[in-house]
């Protein structure tokens, strides 16, 4: 009986100190006039609502010049913040790189720049924060 116990207590014992630490589950906000929005991958998805999200998608095309890669970022904050939606594209090489670093536990922060002439905005910066603290159970 004095070892189950002590067994018992051992894993209950591992099993909490597995989820210790630091936990960020940043939701996702979106500011148009300074034209950025971030939030974490896990926090947005397991957010209450079924509104916001965030994400960036990277892809290949062809031209007259040959193949290059392109991507976007794009984020809607919860109806209870706004609403408000950010999307914005860029062929930059070192942004289409900063993107393709994403996992499940990122946290993504991205800024655009308007485009003239165009119903859009041009990526012009990427962060992206990968750590154990973006993940992990819900509070």
């Amino acid at each position: 009986m004095t070892k189950t116990l002590a067994t018992s207590v051992v894993i209950l014992t591992l099993s909490v100190a597995a989820w210790a630490g630091r936990v960020d589950h940043a939701e996702t906000e979106v500011d148009l006039v300074q034209l950025q929005a971030s939030g974490s991958f896990f926090g947005t998805r397991h957010s209450a609502d079924d509104v916001q999200y965030i994400g960036c998608m990277v892809g290949m095309s062809w031209d007259s010049h040959g193949d290059y890669l392109h991507a976007s970022c794009y984020a809607q904050e919860t109806k209870r913040k706004g609403g408000e939606y950010l999307v914005c594209y860029t062929r930059d090489p070192a942004l289409v790189d900063a993107i393709l670093s994403t996992t499940a536990n990122s946290h993504v922060r991205f800024k655009c720049e308007p485009v003239p002439y165009w119903e859009g905005s041009t990526l012009v910066e990427v962060s992206v924060r990968n750590a154990s603290y973006l993940t992990g159970p819900m509070p």
